[in-house]
């Protein structure tokens, strides 16, 4: 690399990090002029300014939104095919095709760093590390600009499939959430603990986002707040909410990068704010699967185990694992290895256990643990009896329960199973809730929901136990989030 070669290089990276916020557009608009060579600049300005204003406003909220996880404060996936279908802007050089200002965007003013490359929306994400001060962004939000990208997302999400799609409004405590805020912004300057720090950042990012939404979905769609004199006066703000009804497993699916049916249990309470009840059934896939072996004959005295103490359980497990993760965040990356496992998930080195468990001396250890290995044997045993008493069943459903090889995926079909199983319970539950008109459900989770006013759980617990003698109904009150000390 020459010299000016690497001045220049240098000079780059330094505009990316430190004035990606306020570049100099103009400038960026007479490079443009160069790229596409065109005549007459004057005439396309204006759109090349929209433009680069949407790259370097727009699209760092972009990959902040929807954003779907992050490893640490430096590194997160990111849906970078999906980022690309929404920046769809072209231009037409002379005697060429037409080219993306996608990808000259993304190699002169780069707003990311590729970690790890990955191949569509459907499948694998890419892992990225932000070239742009995520936290002046996010602390800057303007509410419609994030009320148009997630417009915008919706109207990917709709283009790209046949689902039939349901808009509703959902409504959240911004004061709330401010208080959340205020206090969280407080609290991790004296957290250490790694896997709880992750945790309330990405909540930190989250509660913005959706105030943002709430903000920009009332200005834009002028939708009224809803004051509550019977609950503390609390005041609701709408926000917008995208959901389909899956044909399959009979369920409803909230969608969107800022759907609340798939954020943390705490940033959820946060959100509906005091005066709500969260009524949890804890009907895990293995209480279900207990079920099912008492029916055929199967031993299922090692998931008896697990569900009688789950803590203990897992503690045990966890033990085994040596990497240097707190004993939480162990714990947590074995309930997340069960409840794949639960779900039809290998152990080998190439399976999503292994994606959890990424120390291949810790993987052995779990595979090796004789708990887990009693939970693969009795998994085996369920599976041969499914395939016994439900092949024609299987066979009905299509290809959409087959191998590639034409064979029946019992190990989906298992979990159609259980998710219909689970759905006809909380179905009933939601059945139970609207016949008492004190009552209205504000939030449906795949397993729970969250009510206005407060249930007999007694009633609650009887009415799940007809279907299941496993399941617990458990109860949280959510009450005012206090402010900072």
């Amino acid at each position: 690399m020459t010299g000016l070669s690497k001045l220049k290089r240098q000079h780059k990276l330094s505009f990316i990090l430190t004035d990606v916020v306020n570049p100099d557009i103009q400038s960026i608009v007479e490079e443009m002029g160069i790229e596409s060579k065109t005549k007459s600049l004057t005439r396309h300005r204006k759109s090349y300014t929209k433009i680069a204003m949407q790259w370097f406003k727009e699209m760092p909220i972009r990959l902040m939104a929807r954003r779907l996880y992050s490893t640490n404060n430096k590194q997160h996936q990111a849906a970078l095919a999906e980022l690309r279908t929404a920046f769809r802007h072209r231009y037409n050089p002379p005697g060429k095709p037409a080219r993306y200002w996608f990808n000259w965007f993304s190699e002169k003013y780069p707003l990311w760093t590729l970690v790890t490359k990955g191949n569509n929306i459907d499948s694998k994400v890419s892992m990225v590390r932000f070239r742009f001060d995520h936290k002046h962004v996010v602390n800057n939000l303007e509410p419609s600009i994030v009320y148009k990208l997630w417009h915008e997302e919706c109207s990917i999400k709709q283009a790209n499939s046949n689902k039939n799609y349901v808009y509703e409004e959902l409504y959240i405590d911004i004061d709330n959430i401010n208080r959340y805020v205020r206090r969280t912004e407080q609290d991790l300057v004296n957290t250490t603990c790694n896997g709880k720090l992750l945790t309330m950042q990405s909540n930190l990012v989250e509660a913005k986002f959706l105030m943002a939404l709430a903000k920009g979905y009332t200005q834009a769609e002028c939708a009224e707040v809803l004051k509550l004199e019977d609950y503390y006066n609390v005041v609701l703000t709408p926000i917008p909410q995208m959901y389909f009804e899956c044909p399959v497993f009979h369920r409803r699916y909230y969608t969107t990068s800022l759907a609340m049916q798939n954020k943390h249990h705490k940033l959820r309470e946060v959100c509906l704010g005091p005066g709500v009840h969260n009524y949890d059934m804890c009907v895990s896939v293995y209480a279900f699967y207990k079920m099912l072996a008492e029916i055929y004959g199967i031993d299922y005295s090692i998931v008896s185990l697990m569900i009688e103490n789950k803590v203990k359980f897992r503690g045990g497990i966890a033990n085994v694992l040596t990497e240097t993760f707190s004993e939480a965040e162990r714990i947590m990356k074995v309930k997340q290895c069960l409840t794949a496992m639960g779900f039809g998930a290998r152990t080998e080195t190439k399976s999503s256990v292994a994606d959890i468990i990424k120390n291949n001396n810790d993987l052995k250890a779990f595979v090796s643990h004789p708990d887990v290995k009693a939970i693969k044997l009795f998994m085996h045993e369920l599976l041969t009896a499914i395939r016994e008493h439900f092949k024609s069943d299987c066979d009905d459903l299509g290809k959409d329960f087959k191998h590639k090889n034409g064979k029946n995926n019992y190990k989906k079909f298992l979990a159609k199973m259980y998710q219909n199983y689970e759905t006809k319970i909380m179905k009933q539950l939601i059945k139970f809730v609207d016949n008492r008109p004190n009552n209205a459900i504000v939030l449906w989770v795949h397993d729970g929901i969250y009510v206005r006013g407060k249930l007999d759980i007694m009633d609650l617990q009887w009415m799940a136990s007809r279907n299941n003698k496993w399941i617990k109904i458990d109860h949280d009150k959510i009450g005012y989030w206090s402010d900072a000390k």
